[in-house]
Parts: C-alpha cells; sequence; structure tokens
C-alpha cells in the first residue's frame, strides 16, 4: 500500500535508458521502481559522504 506521506515523482526517460533500468533491476530481483529508488540513496549516500550530511528540513502541509 502506498504511504499517502511520500511524495510522488514522475518523470520522463528515453526508451533505451528505460530499458536498461529494467534490465539492471531485473538483474538485481528489483522493480524499476525500486531500483531507481536505491539508485537515488546511492547518489545522496555519496554526496554526503564527500560533501557533508544534507540537513532535512520537511514542512508539513
Amino acid at each position: 500500500m502506498r504511504n499517502k506521506k511520500n511524495k510522488h515523482l514522475g518523470i520522463e526517460i528515453s526508451p533505451e535508458l528505460h530499458y536498461k533500468i529494467r534490465y539492471i533491476a531485473d538483474y538485481n530481483a528489483r522493480s524499476i521502481n525500486k531500483q531507481i529508488i536505491y539508485l537515488a540513496q546511492q547518489c545522496v549516500k555519496e554526496f554526503e559522504a564527500s560533501e557533508g550530511k544534507i540537513e532535512v528540513k520537511i514542512e508539513d502541509k
């Protein structure tokens, strides 16, 4: 079930990139959505390792 507090992100990507991400997701036994979330988390982790922790300021709306 979808968590209503989570943010929805719609992105437009080329068919070639979609195919390649789906291929990697299948290889890792993940859905394409979970693969993209994993990649985003890795990006944040790498950024914070080199640039410092990002302070999160979330406004409840």
